[in-house]
């Protein structure tokens, strides 16, 4: 009977020892997956709103400019599907980078006024951590 007592709790205590270590490493590579992943979605969000500031920009030279109302108009349409395009376009390498690392990252699209327009820009953010 002390024998049987003896080899359970030396199974239990050696499983014990071998269990917390194979857990270990993959959360070592989300950890640092995840780094990386929050690390490309700052820069990525940091680009959007470069390419915000210089549409705001863009258009702001465009209401200044002497042009009749109708060209300023097809030039503000111009700037802000070239904006929503570019933004679409690095948002969705960011989101496929992160999920080939297994982490999820979605747009959350918020309001911003350009010119006289409100637009719908999609910065990112990370959702499984």
């Amino acid at each position: 009977m002390k024998k049987v007592i003896c080899s359970i709790l030396t199974i239990v205590l050696v499983l014990g020892l071998i269990m917390p270590t194979s857990f270990a490493a993959p959360k070592d590579d989300y950890q640092k997956n995840l780094e990386e992943v929050m690390e490309e979605v700052e820069e990525t969000n940091e680009e959007i709103e470069e390419l915000i500031q210089e549409a705001i920009e863009d258009v702001e030279e465009v209401l200044s400019s002497d042009k009749n109302e109708k060209k300023q108009e097809k030039e503000i349409d111009k700037i802000i599907r070239k904006l929503v395009k570019e933004t679409d376009k690095i948002a969705g390498k960011t989101i496929k980078n992160a999920a080939k690392m297994g982490i999820t990252v979605v747009c959350e699209y918020v309001e911003v006024t350009i010119g006289n327009r409100t637009v719908l820009i999609d910065p990112l953010r990370v959702v499984s951590l």
